[in-house]
């Protein structure tokens, strides 16, 4: 049987870490000059010795297990190192469940790469990004702070029960005091403070990691600490909402809460209050007599458009940011959507924008010249065969309908290729992808367990980001006579896919098309 570190060595570890954290806590404390100061150093400190003392567990762990001297490409040595990718994965979890705040934050991120073990994102792919309430009178520094001492005077009514909290802030309804309904978010007190700390914590544990697991995710990190900065400010956020209601103002469909600029700092954003329910409750949904599959067209086509025509993409579309509520001033059933939470959003590579788009030009058109430009423009040229199977769940030359199952054929010669993929073939094309296109993967998989719920075919996507990556091609081309004749082949293939994939092969025999 391989080594591992035991319960009793781990409370060894964590006891010795404690006693160095606790020392260094009366040292740092004689500097403090308020209350805060003090909460926020001695909870830095503990999370940062939670944060070591696990590093400090997991090293031996793994040291342990390369001492063994068990054959590595053996059925026993990989069975033991998925079960000690699985044992540290769960310390992990526990640890980021512990310390919440951006742990929980960093925790979510990590499940959404897939160049890591899968005991790793399949274990922190449960953390969600949420927070115990805090007492009002905690927060009220921050209402101080950003609008003065006097900062009632600008409210007819605040709720100081919260509606609603997260790792960086928490929300209370409010009404100002010329009758404007808003929705407060505020920052936790001294958390700027306390994500530096965090963040050095994260560090050191990213070096122990590396240096006994192999798995190295600085970079992972930099782009946590620059989405963090970003995040922090939430002026930034009320641009970022003011942008996006600029993208949508053409389509009545898509609402983005108003943000209130005299009641805004960078650690208070005050914005319209927005009624609906999200938009995975279906009872609520039923009772408004709302459009259930018009809804899961309107949210493909809200991340098409992010993605094909803008680049500009929301970085966090679960549930929780998508409300849904009836249209004002529309026919009964007609569903609105209203998006949340614009803190932070990713800006795609234009070059890769276009790559994108191009990409499922050629899915479209079964052009495999044109995918293999892409998948060797994205450096994973060898797996350019496996890009139809990730975007759309088809084979290269498939000629089923969009959304349809493989055919047993189709399903056996996936199978031949996939038997000859290897654990170092699949870390490496996930590597070796584009950060922009794993963003892109993992915002299109967050949608489609709402897909489901709301009983929409996964063809139903497919069409809709085909259309949208047509005109992502030409929306900053001229337009001649040869996008006209190029959108007229487009929509008759994109009918021939609805339709089945029979015609379309013929059409393309025959030359037609």
């Amino acid at each position: 049987m391989v080594g591992s570190v035991s319960a009793r060595t781990g409370r060894r570890i964590a006891q010795i870490v404690g006693v160095s954290a606790a020392a260094s806590l009366a040292y740092d404390l004689k500097d403090c000059h308020n209350s805060l100061e003090a909460q926020v150093k001695v909870r830095g400190l503990i999370r940062f010795a939670r944060t070591i003392g696990t590093g400090l567990v997991i090293i031996p762990d793994y040291w342990l297990h390369s001492r063994f001297g068990v054959d590595s490409s053996s059925e026993d040595y990989k069975k033991s190192r998925s079960e000690l990718h699985l044992r540290s994965a769960k310390r992990l979890l526990a640890l980021c469940q512990t310390n919440g705040g951006i742990f929980n934050k960093a925790g979510q991120q990590a499940a959404s790469y897939y160049s890591i073990p899968k005991e790793y994102t399949e274990t922190l792919s449960v953390l969600q990004d949420k927070a115990p309430f805090q007492p009002f009178e905690y927060m009220e520094v921050v209402l101080k702070e950003s609008l003065g001492e006097r900062w009632k005077d600008m409210f007819a009514f605040f709720d100081p029960e919260p509606i609603g909290a997260a790792s960086l802030a928490q929300v209370h309804q409010a009404v100002t005091q010329d009758g404007r309904e808003v929705a407060v978010k505020m920052q936790y007190p001294g958390l700027r403070q306390q994500v530096e700390r965090d963040l050095m914590a994260m560090t050191w544990l990213n070096k122990l990691f590396k240096n006994s697991t192999g798995i190295d995710l600085s970079w992972m990190l930099q782009e946590f600490k620059e989405c963090l900065s970003k995040e922090l400010d939430f002026l930034h956020e009320g641009q970022n909402a003011e942008r996006v209601a600029d993208m949508f103002k053409s389509i009545p469909e898509v609402a983005i809460p108003k943000i209130h600029w005299d009641l805004s700092t960078s650690q208070l954003l005050t914005m319209q209050f927005m009624h609906g329910c999200k938009v995975t409750d279906v009872t609520k949904l039923d009772d408004m007599q709302l459009d259930k599959k018009r809804i899961g067209v309107l949210l493909s086509e809200i991340v098409a458009d992010m993605i094909f025509i803008h680049g500009f993409v929301h970085s966090d579309l679960h549930p929780g940011n998508l409300l849904v509520r009836p249209m004002p001033g529309a026919p009964q059933g007609t569903p609105q959507v209203v998006l949340l939470d614009h803190g932070l959003y990713r800006e795609l590579d234009p070059a890769l924008r276009v790559q994108y788009c191009t990409l499922w030009k050629s899915l479209l058109k079964r052009d495999d010249k044109l995918l293999h430009d892409v998948a060797d423009q994205w450096g994973v040229g060898g797996y350019a065969r496996y890009l139809p199977l990730i975007f759309t769940q088809r084979n290269l030359g498939s000629t089923a309908a969009l959304g349809q199952r493989m055919t047993p054929e189709e399903r056996k010669e996936l199978n031949r290729h996939l038997s000859q993929l290897t654990g170092e073939t699949v870390h490496y094309f996930f590597e070796h992808l584009p950060r922009d296109v794993l963003f892109i993967l993992r915002t299109t998989l967050m949608l489609r367990p709402v897909h489901i719920l709301l009983q929409v075919d996964s063809r139903v996507q497919f069409l809709v980001y085909a259309d949208y990556a047509f005109k992502g091609l030409y929306v900053h081309s001229h337009v001649g006579y040869g996008y006209y004749f190029e959108l007229l082949s487009f929509k008759l293939r994109l009918w021939l896919l609805e339709k089945g994939g029979f015609l379309l092969k013929l059409l393309k025999f025959f030359g037609a098309i």
